[in-house]
């Protein structure tokens, strides 16, 4: 009890010193007999604003990313995507080698759609740059001569995959037209793998899933050197993988605003934050969003940047950029979406005089981890209006006291 009592009193003390120190004129005394802080010291309580309306809301199209980073590879076809899996592999081999037998094999890590799915694996015509290549061009500035890649038609082996989810699927390769192919000193083998079955997607493990290990789509070799009777076996995994995916879907219905990784879209929004503080912090911040409809391929995130920029300066942001704040997830069925915005929007209070009124909260797929799909929301103006994009925060203005004096 007399701990209690002291570690009381040494508070109240530390208190009254305080306000003393900073020139309290004001009478805090209460019912309790406590010496209160003013406001002006220790701040008012958080306060809660929402905005309905925007200085400007827009669609801004973009166009398709490359795929060839990420930790999977997906060939199949599924809610108006077609989706292509390139490979490469590096192989060299002796002047006299002639190979006896060769198979591909690639490790399924994921299913969506029914089984049995047919893949054919066709050699490319042309190589392809790995971090640059999508469904029009094989690499910065050298377009596919046909959209999709440039293959043989004649199939360099088939199989029929009816496994399980974590499974490997195991294609049997022409050896005539490998012996060809490698006879001729070439040492990069490019690959596609297609499949036509319709609503059906394998995923495959990319060899950036664990880039330490030697765990990759791996083709394997085996082959002699006549006139020795000795057979080899060579092994070697893809250096190089990505997804090249093609959108066959409607056109975008100009009625909603659109949230895209193909086709690539993202939404603008700007609202009028003068009203706030010019130092407030934001305790939170969530944009409310209706979706219309939603397409989910494999997974679809969304996620926020931050950009000051003039109305007729506006572009797509570049994958490239920072977001700020954590993706977040929307699945099929999804009506409605809650983003948190609170580091973009303390990110957009804190540029201050940026000389522009106009400061946009973008809402973007997450590039980086969506391979396709998008989002349509309902605009400002829907009939609805609880149906309409809006801004919901929570803030703290600084206190009086820790302002910077003018």
């Amino acid at each position: 009890m007399a701990v209690n009592s002291l570690k009381t009193f040494s508070a109240l003390i530390i208190i009254v010193v305080f306000c003393f120190a900073a020139g309290c004129s004001e009478n805090t005394e209460n019912s309790t007999g406590l010496v209160l802080l003013p406001s002006s010291i220790v701040g008012d309580l958080p306060t809660q604003k929402r905005f309905d309306q925007a200085f400007d809301i827009r669609t801004v199209p973009g166009e398709p990313a490359n795929k060839g980073e990420q930790t999977r590879i997906y060939v199949g076809n599924m809610s108006q995507y077609e989706m292509r899996t390139l490979l490469a592999f590096r192989v060299v081999l002796p002047d006299n080698a002639e190979i006896i037998t060769a198979q591909l094999n690639l490790y399924v890590v994921s299913i969506k759609g029914e089984l049995p799915v047919r893949l054919s694996v066709h050699l490319l015509e042309r190589e392809f740059v790995e971090n640059e290549v999508t469904y029009q061009i094989a690499a910065e500035g050298e377009p596919w001569s046909t959209p999709g890649g440039d293959y043989q038609s004649s199939a360099l082996g088939e199989a029929v995959f009816e496994g399980n989810e974590i499974d490997t699927v195991v294609v049997d390769l022409d050896i005539k037209v490998l012996n060809s192919k490698l006879s001729a000193a070439d040492t990069t083998l490019p690959m596609i793998v297609l499949t036509d079955r319709e609503e059906s997607v394998l995923g495959l493990l990319s060899w950036e899933s664990y880039p330490d290990q030697p765990i990759a789509s791996r083709l394997d070799l085996v082959f002699d050197l006549p006139p020795e009777t000795e057979t080899y076996l060579l092994e070697r995994r893809s250096f190089s993988d990505a997804t090249i995916t093609n959108y066959q879907g409607p056109a975008a219905k100009p009625e909603y605003l659109l949230v895209g990784e193909i086709p690539a879209s993202q939404v603008f929004f700007s609202y009028d934050l003068s009203g706030l503080p010019p130092l407030a912090t934001v305790n939170r911040a969530w944009l409310h969003l209706s979706i219309a409809d939603a397409v989910v391929v494999d997974t679809f995130q969304v996620a926020t940047y931050a950009v000051v920029k003039e109305p007729e300066n506006i572009s797509y942001v570049s994958t490239s950029t920072d977001i700020v704040g954590t993706p977040q997830s929307v699945k099929s069925g999804d009506s409605a979406l809650e983003i948190d915005v609170s580091k973009a929007l303390q990110a957009l209070i804190l540029y201050g005089e940026s000389g522009s009124n106009y400061k946009y909260l973008v809402i973007s797929s997450y590039g980086k981890g969506n391979l396709a799909g998008y989002m349509e929301l309902y605009p400002s103006d829907w009939p609805d209006s609880s149906l309409r994009p809006y801004l919901q925060l929570v803030y703290t203005d600084v206190p009086e006291a820790a302002k910077p004096k003018k």
